[in-house]
């Protein structure tokens, strides 16, 4: 089958696209055509080589984690030859960059029916990282404050819109040409972070863009609030343990891909409460172009390849 893939370490430049075993049905699992899949920054910090020793033994690697596509073979009762998913496999297997990909029942769930191929395969791993970082671990109320850094990045874009369903007003910070966007996506507030800083104090300080450090961001909470961060720094797992009893909150979060939550964002998005966001799409062929437009650091959304 063609996929996307490398066999060292560096930029976009060791991207190939060319022929690899086709992945092998198990038990439980789900033999997908993959219709379209989106690019996250964990598949290109993987390639830079920021976990070489989780990956050194795997190479070649497949690339990709987020896709859309229809079911060719089944060993699930749940799904069946031709039903419309979408979903998320492991950053660190990868594969959703390939005609073909095997998923498990808990990492998928069916297509929501008003969204086409990319607007599909642009949601799950973002709108997961959304969901449990503000549903669950910092527990986001109606009536609190929330400042979320990147506010125009794929995260931050999905971010707003849940902030906003659960209640919680919303300043958004992002760069100049992102400003529009975040106030169509229901922030209260917007910073051009290149011409002003942030001020003020919240109850939740999400850093969904790895821009600030814990020094920094606990100056923007009030009392009882809490920053979260998707920076797995060794420090910070360290430091959330002190904060427990501190009047201030430091948490981390770690994305676990589950049935449940993808039942939930399904849901979100066909009631119109979660949209996706999509900066630009490139057919799969194009995938070095696409990383290296994901890694230009001026995405507004999600970067997307046609299948």
């Amino acid at each position: 089958m063609l996929a996307a893939y490398y066999s060292s370490f560096g930029g976009p430049e060791v991207i190939k696209l060319g022929d690899q075993p086709a992945p092998l049905l198990g038990k439980d699992e789900i033999l997908v055509k993959v219709r379209a899949s989106a690019l996250n920054p964990v598949d290109y910090r993987l390639r830079q080589g920021q976990f070489q020793w989780a990956l050194r033994r795997k190479l070649p690697k497949l690339i990709g984690a987020d896709f859309a596509g229809e079911v060719v073979q089944s060993n699930h009762p749940d799904y069946r030859k031709g039903q419309a998913v979408f979903g998320q496999v492991s950053a660190l297997k990868g594969g959703a960059h390939a005609q073909l990909l095997v998923a498990k029942p808990h990492q998928l769930a069916p297509k929501p029916d008003n969204l086409i191929w990319e607007e599909a395969a642009a949601l799950p791993l973002v709108s997961s990282t959304v969901v449990q970082s503000l549903r669950d671990w910092v527990k986001l109320q109606s009536g609190e404050s929330v400042a979320i850094i990147g506010g125009g990045g794929g995260v931050g874009t999905m971010a707003i819109q849940y902030a906003r369903h659960l209640g919680a007003t919303v300043t958004a910070v992002g760069s100049t040409g992102k400003q529009s966007l975040m106030e169509e996506l229901g922030a209260d507030h917007v910073v051009d972070y290149t011409q002003e800083r942030l001020t003020g104090q919240y109850d939740v300080v999400f850093d969904a863009a790895g821009q600030q450090t814990w020094s920094e961001g606990k100056n923007f909470l009030k009392k009882g609030g809490r920053w979260l961060t998707l920076q797995p720094y060794p420090k910070y797992y360290a430091l959330m343990a002190l904060t427990w009893f501190l009047p201030k909150k430091l948490k981390v979060m770690l994305n676990r891909v589950n049935a449940k939550d993808m039942q939930v964002i399904r849901e979100l998005a066909e009631t119109a409460i979660l949209q996706p966001v999509i900066d630009s799409t490139f057919t799969l062929e194009d995938v070095q172009k696409a990383y290296e437009r994901l890694e230009s650091g001026h995405c507004a959304g999600k970067v997307v390849l046609l299948h």
